[in-house]
């Protein structure tokens, strides 16, 4: 990771599906607790044999996502077993809330998870599929629409999650900096 003081950037992480395939991506921007150091840490989403898991959030979370994938993501079946395995490696990193001893601080997340299917869960763990595309984070909004916008070119979904988050990281106030891409 790459720390930058003083810029806040905030997150973008989108799935889209066409036929079989499913594409993800994000911006590669993280911030510290304080929202004062930016890191540059790569891909938002942990991936391990065809599942994708991305949290919108603090940066301790996709650290802990990237450094767990295999644990989180190995032969899982639901996007439940891996909201469970969330939360144990939560409690195994005694990650805790300030203050409150023992209890997991979740915060203010959002989450992605992805196989051949996409779902799109809150910081309470509750998931809703989506059928064929979703996006988290503070540059949802802006991704939504240029989603609408492009959908006329389905059938290229690399073409479109591309662009999607060119648009981001460039027009919404709070996305900035580089995205990566790849197919789940």
């Amino acid at each position: 990771c790459h720390l930058n003081k003083g810029t806040v950037d905030m997150s973008i992480l989108c799935a889209i599906k066409a036929g079989e395939e499913v594409w993800i991506g994000s911006d590669t921007h993280s911030t510290d607790f304080r929202y004062e150091t930016l890191l540059e840490c790569g891909s938002k989403f942990a991936v391990y044999k065809g599942w994708a898991v991305g949290s919108a959030g603090n940066t301790i979370v996709n650290c802990l996502l990237k450094e767990n994938a295999k644990e989180i993501l190995k032969e899982v079946k639901s996007p439940r077993e891996v909201a469970n395995r969330i939360l144990s490696m939560y409690k195994k990193n005694k990650w805790v809330a300030p203050n409150v001893e023992g209890v997991p601080y979740v915060g203010d997340h959002s989450w992605l998870i992805v196989s051949d299917r996409i779902w799109q869960g809150d910081e309470l763990f509750s998931f809703a599929e989506e059928k064929e595309f979703s996006a988290i984070g503070s540059g949802a909004k802006v991704a939504v629409g240029a989603y609408r916008a492009l959908k006329q070119f389905k059938n290229n979904p690399e073409l479109i999650l591309g662009k999607i988050l060119d648009i981001v990281t460039n027009y919404n106030l709070y996305c900035k900096g580089s995205w990566t891409m790849r197919l789940r």
